[in-house]
């Protein structure tokens, strides 16, 4: 069987998925336009969409004009709907009401949590044929991090860009670094340059820019706590993989599908006032057996082979 993906970039979680439908054997081709030859020739027997938005639109018409079929990956922009941040496509109704249309003409819907079902529900999308799919954590011998080599830092992993200082929780990081004196602050992600003027009030805090995933593993694997506030995941991909290294997850109840998949690991946080006595309890109680009960936890519930079984499934039924 000849599968095509088509998504606008090629982020981690997309790559994660040619290899799954590799390892089922099948023949994956990973396009980032639709303008590709054999797209428009029909030369695929199944096209999966990553995300819904206008790179999906063409493709759904060519599939539909060969009798095809067509999964859509969805979460995230083309979920969300958070006004007060100016986050979300479907925060249009006229957009919200187009896409609940077309949405309908794709033969499977795959979200990475339930809280995405729950909000497509509530933009008034219902439709039987969604799955919860999980993302899964890569699992090898570097995983769980001893508490000898363990400093003491805070870290924030995600872009330094307008978006994230409220949707990622990127502000509140920052502005808890005035306040919390005895933990280094690291923030490793690309950095926008607009926001030059204003990262210049937070000197305390180490900027890493864009790093290679070896050095970003080695940063999160060494520190004690990751502080990711949320308004808005689907997943939280990097706070999950955070925990898989005994890192302590510091997160928002508003950060959606991240307070499910999180679950009774997380330490959740509602302003400034209360961080201090937050962290030193988890000084107090976040010890060697919490952080490795947390690791086994996420390792086994978000594995690679859950994953994998889904899209088998899924499969299948073409």
């Amino acid at each position: 069987m000849r599968i095509f993906i088509i998504s606008k970039g090629n982020e981690s979680f997309v790559l994660q998925d040619v290899e799954i439908l590799k390892d089922l054997g099948y023949d994956v081709v990973l396009i980032n336009s639709w303008f590709c030859k054999e797209l428009i020739l029909g030369k695929f027997d199944l096209v999966i969409s990553w995300f819904f938005s206008r790179h999906s639109l063409i493709p759904l018409f060519l599939v539909k004009m060969y009798g095809k079929r067509i999964y859509c990956i969805t979460g995230g922009h083309d979920t969300a709907c958070l006004p007060e941040i100016k986050y979300g496509i479907r925060r249009y109704a006229i957009i919200n009401f187009i896409m609940n249309i077309l949405l309908n003409f794709f033969d499977k819907i795959i979200v990475n949590s339930n809280y995405i079902v729950n909000e497509l529900e509530n933009r008034g999308f219902v439709n039987n044929e969604i799955t919860v799919a999980h993302h899964f954590i890569r699992q090898n011998d570097l995983k769980f991090n001893e508490e000898n080599t363990r400093k003491k830092q805070i870290v924030f992993v995600g872009g330094v860009n307008t978006s994230n200082l409220e949707r990622k929780g990127l502000r509140f990081f920052l502005e808890t670094s005035k306040i919390i004196n005895n933990y280094e602050f690291i923030c490793a992600g690309r950095i926008d340059y607009s926001l030059n003027e204003y990262l210049k009030d937070f000197p305390l805090v180490k900027f890493t820019n864009y790093i290679p995933e070896d050095e970003l593993i080695d940063l999160i694997k060494s520190s004690s706590i990751i502080l990711q506030p949320s308004l808005h995941e689907a997943f939280g991909l990097a706070v999950v993989e955070a925990m898989s290294f005994g890192v302590v997850p510091i997160i928002s109840h508003n950060s959606c599908g991240l307070v499910e998949v999180a679950g009774k690991y997380a330490y959740y946080i509602e302003d400034f006032v209360s961080v201090q006595s937050l962290i030193l309890s988890i000084e107090k109680t976040a010890n060697l057996a919490y952080r490795r009960d947390m690791s086994f936890f996420v390792l086994n519930e978000y594995s690679k082979q859950k994953r994998l079984y889904k899209f088998k499934e899924l499969i299948e039924e073409c």
